[in-house]
């Protein structure tokens, strides 16, 4: 508690290769107590009921990344979706037929107990992936946006041309539409 207290719990990044031979990046004191360690600070914020955040980035079976380059691109996913500064663990497997690696991140941020709830993640994280594949010149991927060729130099955008698929209805304004048989206040902005 000590360490929490004095906000020593998010360190430099340390880099390991467990006894299976999986590489991990992790900012937390060790790899060992990291789990107790994201604990700690997630229950600082006792609204919390899910501290953490796990997402998989894949790479397609013809890109080979250096595990350098897939940590770099789990941070710029981090960044991306609002949770730089917080405690993560990133693991690698290159076990499969594709790359990928595992990101672990503590919502809760360890300075100021504030909860991270990214909205819409899976556009920022898909936006910075095409940033990525032009970063490392790898393939592009397909998603909700695209790397287009504007006057010569690459471009990302939508890749569906109309705005009504560029992001989905929240379930509870669906709903609530349903339900009052009314059209939907963002569908008037939309269209206007």
């Amino acid at each position: 508690m000590a360490e929490l207290e004095s906000g020593l719990l998010l360190g430099a990044p340390v880099r390991e290769v467990t006894r299976s031979g999986v590489s991990c990046q992790h900012n937390c004191l060790s790899l060992a107590t990291a789990a107790a360690e994201m604990k700690a600070v997630a229950a600082q914020n006792s609204r919390v009921k899910d501290p953490v955040y796990h997402v998989i980035l894949s790479w397609p079976q013809s890109e080979k990344p250096t595990d350098d380059q897939a940590f770099d691109c789990a941070l710029h996913a981090m960044d991306a979706v609002g949770m730089g500064g917080h405690q993560y663990v990133f693991a690698i497997h290159h076990d499969t037929d594709n790359v990928h690696l595992h990101m672990t991140v503590n919502r809760v941020h360890p300075d100021s107990y504030n909860a991270v709830y990214p909205d819409r993640d899976y556009f920022k994280l898909d936006y910075a992936m095409r940033e990525l594949e032009l970063r490392y010149g790898w393939t592009h991927d397909n998603g909700p946006y695209s790397v287009i060729d504007k006057k010569g130099s690459p471009e990302i955008a939508w890749s569906a041309p109309k705005p009504k698929f560029q992001g989905k209805q929240p379930t509870r304004a669906a709903d609530m539409e349903r339900h009052l048989n009314r059209p939907w206040f963002r569908r008037h902005l939309q269209a206007s």
